[in-house]
Parts: C-alpha cells; sequence; structure tokens
C-alpha cells in the first residue's frame, strides 16, 4: 500500500481520535504504525494544534461577523430615531410633579400637562400656561389662576366653584358640563369656549366678552 495513503488514513484516524477522544497510541497500533511513543505524541499535538487553530479563526470570522451585524442595527436604529424622533413631552415633567406634590406652582410650565381627574384644590396656578393641557373631570375648588393662560384647555366636568380666574386669557377653551360657582373672572379675556351642558351659578361668563368689576 502507499505510503502516503497510510500516512493521510492515520492522520484521519488520529483526527477522529482528537474529536471523539480515544487514545492515539491504541489506535496507532491498532492500524499497524509502529512508530515511538513519541512520534505519537508529536502527532497528537500537531493534530490538536491545526484545530485550536482552525476553531480560533473561525471564532475571529463568527465574532467579527456578530460585531458588524450589531454595528450595523445600531446604526439603522439611530438612522431611525433621527428620521423618526421619539415624540416628547410638551410639559415640563418637574412642573408638574411639583403642582401635584406641593399644590403650589406659580408661573409654570403645563402647556400639554395631562391632569385627568386631578384633584387640585386651592391649588396657586397663578400666571401659569396651562395651553392644550387637559383638566378635564379636575377638581379646581378654591383654585387660584389669576392671569393664567387657558388656551385651548380642556376643562370638560372641571368643578371650579369659588376658583379665582381673574384677569386669565381662556381662549377656544372646552368647559363643557363644568360646575362654576361663585367662580370669579374680574379682569378674564374670553374668547370661544364651550359652555354646553355647564352648570353655572354667580359667576359672569359666557362664549366671550371681557369680565371687569
Amino acid at each position: 500500500m502507499n505510503s502516503g495513503t497510510d500516512s493521510y488514513k492515520t492522520f484521519l484516524t488520529l483526527l477522529k481520535a482528537v474529536v471523539t477522544g480515544e487514545n492515539f497510541e491504541k489506535i496507532a497500533l491498532h492500524r499497524g504504525c509502529f512508530c515511538r511513543k513519541e512520534k505519537i505524541r508529536e502527532e497528537e499535538e500537531e493534530v490538536m494544534q491545526s484545530l485550536t487553530q482552525s476553531f480560533v479563526q473561525s471564532a475571529t470570522r463568527l465574532s467579527e461577523t456578530v460585531a458588524y451585524a450589531a454595528a450595523l442595527s445600531i446604526g439603522i436604529t439611530g438612522l431611525a430615531a433621527v428620521i423618526d424622533p421619539a415624540p416628547a413631552l410638551a410639559e415640563n415633567p418637574e412642573h408638574v410633579t411639583q403642582l401635584l406634590e406641593t399644590g403650589i406652582c406659580n408661573a409654570c410650565d403645563l402647556t400639554n400637562a395631562d391632569l385627568t381627574g386631578a384633584h387640585l384644590i386651592g391649588v396657586d396656578l397663578r400666571d401659569a400656561d396651562l395651553t392644550d393641557a387637559t383638566l378635564a373631570y379636575a377638581n379646581l375648588e378654591g383654585a387660584d389662576l389669576t392671569g393664567a393662560m387657558l388656551v385651548n384647555t380642556d376643562l370638560n366636568n372641571a368643578f371650579l366653584t369659588n376658583a379665582l380666574l381673574d384677569d386669565t386669557t381662556i381662549r377656544n377653551a372646552d368647559l363643557s358640563e363644568s360646575t362654576l360657582y361663585y367662580t370669579s373672572l374680574d379682569g378674564a379675556s374670553v374668547e370661544g369656549v364651550d359652555l354646553a351642558g355647564a352648570d353655572v351659578l354667580n359667576t359672569p361668563i359666557s362664549i366671550g366678552g371681557s369680565y371687569d368689576e
């Protein structure tokens, strides 16, 4: 038999031994390879070194592929964020928290704030900007909104008994189904409000006009 073919078969047998964990020396003797133990160990080390090198190269290529995919994904995500950024809250979150925790929010920026059903009895909202804010079903009994901006503000079903709305700007606000008992509107500028179904008592308000003493 050709010696080259025998060497190749021996190499394949040794390779199988590496994979399966078989004993090199017994396999070599079984196939008629009467080489010394040192020679067998050298072949074992060469096979192991070759396999290790191949494994490292494969792992490196895999790592590079994974890294490239991750970088590509991050790049696409970042680009998407630039093209279509997530909507941000327009109101000042700190001011909303301040109002709810302390009840004092003089000149606060509460534009677009969602305060639906909030308990705001007696709060200080003087000169606050409540443009496009939602205060539907909120309890504003005795609240001081002197000088506040109430433009496009949703106050439907709000409770405004004894509230102070002096010098406020109330424009295109929804006050439908709201309760306005003894609400003060001295110097207020009111325009285009919705009062459908509102319960009004001793409060000088209509769909539009200026309210002076």
